[in-house]
């Protein structure tokens, strides 16, 4: 009779926890590095949506306001609420104030608030770079 001479363990994936990065370096990591940046989350005069990466939003500098950098949330389905970490859906026609933003702990956030993101660096077209976001928190 066969007997097995060891049993395979199954190995847990270890995935790194993410780096706290600052608008002066947080475009040098690679892609795919999980960040942490504190900035204002603005909603752009333009939006533009991917169904993998979500819609295209602007990440601001508190200290500096001209310091900017792209950044992409999921928007909810038409009809739906929004999921933690989403942003609602826009009118055709929107204002600022039609920005809003769930966060993890299920609160909203309008446009020009300032929050913790979590995500990870995506490319968007080509070469540049922005964050892809998979956690929002209220800095206070």
């Amino acid at each position: 009779t066969y007997r097995p001479t060891s049993t395979l363990t199954p190995t847990q994936t270890l995935i790194p926890a993410p780096i706290e990065v600052d608008f002066t370096n947080v475009l040098n990591y690679p892609e795919k590095t999980r960040v942490i940046i504190v900035g204002l989350l603005e909603l752009p005069d333009f939006i533009s949506c991917d169904i993998l990466k979500g819609c295209g939003i602007i990440l601001s500098n508190p200290q500096k306001n001209s310091e900017k950098i792209s950044a992409y949330i999921h928007m909810t389905l038409t009809g739906n609420t929004p999921a933690p970490n989403q942003m609602d859906r826009l009118p055709n026609k929107y204002k600022p104030e039609d920005f809003k933003v769930r966060l993890d702990d299920g609160t909203y956030v309008g446009n020009l608030e300032t929050v913790r993101v979590t995500g990870h660096i995506c490319l968007e077209w080509g070469t540049a770079k922005g964050i892809c976001i998979s956690k929002i928190e209220l800095v206070r």
